[in-house]
C-alpha cells in the first residue's frame, strides 16, 4: 500500500491564514459596531426618559441645580448655570445610578436657566449611525467624529470647548469659577441642538443673553453666529 506525504505548501497555508484573518476583523468591526450601537440606543433613551422627567416634575416643583455649578455670566451677571444631572436631581426624579452613560459611568451634562424656567441635556454617541435622521455636516464634525453631541429638550447653548468637552470638565472653570460670554477670549462652541453648533469667543457667545431671552423658540446657528427671530 502506497502512503502519501503529500502536505499543504506554505502559499496554502499563508492563503488559509490570510483567509481567517479578514473574517475575523469584519467579525470584529461587525461586533464592535453592534456594541457601539447598543451603548448609543442606550444614551438616547436615558436622555429622553429623563428630559421627560424633568418637564413632569417641573409641572409640580421648580427645577433645581446640581450641587455643583458653573454660572453662565454676561458682564458679572449670571443668566444661566451648567454642570451634570448629579445625583440630588436623579434622586428627586425617582432614579439612581441607573441614568449614566453605559460605558463609563459618567453623569449626563445639564444647562439650566438662572428662573429655572427651562433646561437643556446633552451627551455623546459613539456612531453617527445612531441617529439617522440627521443630515451631518462632514466638514463641521470632522474634527470630533469619536464624540458627537446628542441634545435633549430647549435650544439653549450648552458649552463645550472645541473638542466637545463640557466646560465644567475644564480646569478653566468649575465650582466658584463663571463662565462669562461677554470676556471669554478663547474659543469655545455653544450646542443649540443635534448637528447645530455656534463656535466663537465673545464676539459671539454674548449672544446667549439673547437665546435666553427669547426663550430659545427662534433661534439656530449660522455661518457662525446665532440668528434669532421675533
Amino acid at each position: 500500500m502506497k502512503i502519501s506525504n503529500k502536505a499543504f505548501t506554505l502559499v496554502e497555508m499563508m492563503t488559509v491564514v490570510t483567509f481567517l484573518t479578514i473574517l475575523a476583523t469584519i467579525g470584529y468591526t461587525v461586533y464592535w459596531s453592534q456594541i457601539t450601537w447598543v451603548r448609543d440606543t442606550t444614551r438616547i433613551t436615558q436622555l429622553k426618559t429623563l428630559s421627560n422627567d424633568l418637564t413632569a416634575y417641573q409641572a409640580k416643583h421648580d427645577l433645581s441645580l446640581p450641587e455643583n455649578t458653573v454660572e453662565i455670566q454676561s458682564w458679572g451677571k449670571t443668566f444661566a448655570y451648567q454642570w451634570v444631572l448629579w445625583e440630588n436631581i436623579l434622586e428627586q426624579l425617582g432614579h439612581k445610578n441607573d441614568m449614566r452613560d453605559p460605558y463609563d459611568g459618567n453623569f449626563y451634562t445639564y444647562y439650566l436657566l438662572k428662573n429655572k424656567s427651562t433646561f437643556q441635556l446633552m451627551w455623546f454617541l459613539e456612531e453617527e449611525s445612531s441617529i439617522p435622521w440627521i443630515e451631518w455636516n462632514t466638514l463641521r464634525d470632522l474634527e470630533t467624529r469619536d464624540k458627537i453631541p446628542y441634545l435633549q429638550w430647549k435650544k439653549l447653548g450648552i458649552l463645550t470647548d472645541l473638542y466637545n468637552t463640557p466646560i465644567q470638565e475644564l480646569d478653566n472653570f468649575g465650582f466658584a469659577k463663571p463662565f462669562d460670554v461677554s470676556t471669554v477670549i478663547e474659543k469655545y462652541k455653544s450646542h443649540l441642538k443635534v448637528n447645530d453648533f455656534v463656535t466663537g469667543n465673545s464676539s459671539v457667545l454674548s449672544e446667549l443673553t439673547t437665546v435666553a431671552k427669547k426663550k430659545w423658540k427662534f433661534c439656530k446657528g449660522d455661518s457662525g453666529a446665532f440668528v434669532c427671530t421675533q
